[in-house]
């Protein structure tokens, strides 16, 4: 079923911070401009390969601690008063991979002035966050609605200015090298800047194995959760169960590894989606049904640009699929969707039916088990993957219990907001 034993992860990253940055859509593409701007300015100054891409990750995935659309265009205006929050949170997120370890404390740092460090530039840690500050300053001086290359004198100038108390002299001098090339500011306002990054960036030959993308789908899962109270134990309830089904079903051991992957990613479209709409304590108006109803596809958009993920995408991506096509958005019937689909679907039931959400209390066994049944009766989801459930409903819903026990203590313990108002209202 699949064949291929690695992607790409600069791949999957790029796809990650590009759907990060579509969540707040005056933002687009801020994130692969500071990881183009950090990586140019780890050339200048000579970086050895590693540092170079330690910088060039920490860069692409900075602001992934801050997680609603809302605190992201916060950031972006100055209008939040801790700043550290979201770099906390993102450095935990990186901590959790394996191969972005050396890249958290950049994360972490990467607000932090160079007047507040006490050691010296030559450390990595120093240096790196002073590059990813710098890249992610001269992003956010830009405007977006006038012609790059004439920008480039003030934003030079606010660098220069910087330099000595919130920038190294020697990493904003970098930026003034960088500056004086016209391709330079080009390449930073351009459409075509995944592709550059992709093909010519640092990550561009880094694969990792099946088994190394659990944890990297467990940062995306906990991106798209942790917004929330309500969503914190959701993916991680999906992943859950659709494992065990698989199982059950009889799926080879890396097949059940390719649907818990599927179950953290199946919701990363729900990034682009308000938080007012996703938190609404009743039903929804026509306008946020539609929005709503996009997510799904966003996720497909977001995961099928990563070569080697089939067929990780379509089990992801159609999770809302019907066998008898009444689901959405894609319109598929039953000889569209495989097993993991199947899967997937019946999974993604089975944990929202039982979920508190805010406009409803979930259900119990019962009503769960009804609402399975009567899905399965008209044909909208696979019969013999309802009937599993019910049979083996006390083990699905004992390892569902526990996976969103664990997630939701985590959200409660490292992501919480904080009781005191982050955004300062009116900025």
């Amino acid at each position: 079923m699949f064949h291929r034993t690695s992607i790409n992860l600069g791949n999957l990253l790029l796809s990650l911070a590009d759907a990060v940055d579509r969540a707040a859509p005056r933002l687009a593409g801020h994130q692969l401009r500071v990881a183009y701007v950090a990586w140019r300015v780890a050339e200048v100054l000579e970086l050895r390969e590693t540092e170079t891409e330690r910088i060039f990750a920490a860069a692409l995935l900075h602001d992934v601690g801050a997680l609603s659309p809302e605190e992201r265009d916060a950031l972006h205006r100055g209008a939040v008063d801790d700043l550290d929050a979201h770099c906390r949170r993102g450095e935990m997120l990186l901590r959790g991979v394996p191969a972005l370890r050396a890249s958290a404390a950049l994360v972490r740092h990467h607000h932090t002035p160079w007047s507040a460090w006490r050691d010296p530039i030559e450390r990595p840690v120093v240096l790196g966050s002073q590059v990813v500050l710098l890249a992610d300053a001269v992003d956010r001086l830009l405007d977006r609605e006038t012609y790059v290359l004439h920008q480039a004198p003030r934003v030079e100038a606010a660098v220069r200015a910087m330099a000595g108390r919130e920038i190294h002299p020697e990493v904003a001098g970098a930026l003034r090298r960088l500056a004086r090339e016209p391709a330079f500011w080009f390449d930073l306002d351009s459409p075509r800047l995944y592709a550059l990054l992709l093909h010519r960036g640092p990550w561009r030959t880094a694969e990792i194995e099946l088994p190394d993308l659990l944890p990297v789908a467990a940062m995306a899962r906990r991106i798209v959760d942790y917004r929330s109270a309500f969503t914190a134990g959701h993916s991680a309830g999906v992943a859950a169960a659709a494992v065990e089904i698989a199982r059950i079903f009889g799926l080879t051991r890396a097949e059940c590894r390719l649907v818990e992957i599927a179950g953290d990613l199946h919701d990363l479209g729900k990034l682009a989606i308000p938080s007012r709409v996703l938190d609404k304590p009743g039903p929804l108006d026509a306008e946020e049904e539609a929005l709503f109803a996009r997510h799904a596809w966003a996720t497909h958009l977001v995961l099928d640009s990563v070569a080697g993920l089939e067929p990780v995408v379509g089990w992801a991506a159609y999770h809302h699929e019907r066998l008898d096509g009444s689901g959405g958005p894609f319109g598929l019937t039953a000889e569209d969707l495989d097993a993991g689909a199947r899967i997937l679907a019946v999974a993604d039931v089975f944990t929202a039916l039982a979920e508190d959400r805010p406009y409803r209390k979930g259900l119990g066994r019962a009503g769960v088990a009804a609402v399975l049944s009567e899905e399965a009766a008209r044909g909208a989801l696979d019969a013999r993957l309802v009937q599993l459930v019910l049979d083996a409903g006390d083990r699905i819903e004992a390892v569902v219990r526990e996976q969103q026990a664990r997630a939701r203590e985590e959200y409660r313990r490292v992501f919480a907001p904080s009781p005191r108002p982050a955004l300062r209202v009116g900025a």
